[in-house]
């Protein structure tokens, strides 16, 4: 599972920094070149936050897949965690497509 969570993480973070990065080829002015990179960094800087959250989501790591551990183990509400993670891929993906609007307004 977090084989497959960190994937789908990674796989996440490139495709947006891709098109991310296609917006800045077509940067009108100054204040959309720094709306892109400010997002790029939050896009960054949350899915580097969630994948280190994935990886670490019970002490010891071992219990999120061994549940003989994890009666013993002290694990984090994932629940909550995910959705905290989704809300901002949400967030993210809104932000983005909305950014070649900016493009398009009359200067």
């Amino acid at each position: 599972m977090i084989k497959v969570l960190l994937t789908y993480n990674l796989a996440t973070l490139f495709i947006k920094m891709s098109i991310l990065t296609f917006y800045l080829h077509f940067s009108i002015n100054w204040a959309f070149w720094l709306a892109v990179y400010f997002v790029i960094m939050v896009t960054v800087g949350y899915m580097v936050s969630s994948a280190i959250l994935i990886l670490y989501t019970c002490c010891p790591m071992h219990a999120y897949w061994d549940f003989t551990v994890k009666l013993t183990a002290h694990c984090i509400n994932l629940d909550a965690a995910f959705n905290t993670v989704n809300i901002l891929n949400i967030l993210t993906n809104f932000t983005i497509l909305l950014l070649p609007i900016w493009m398009l307004r009359p200067i």
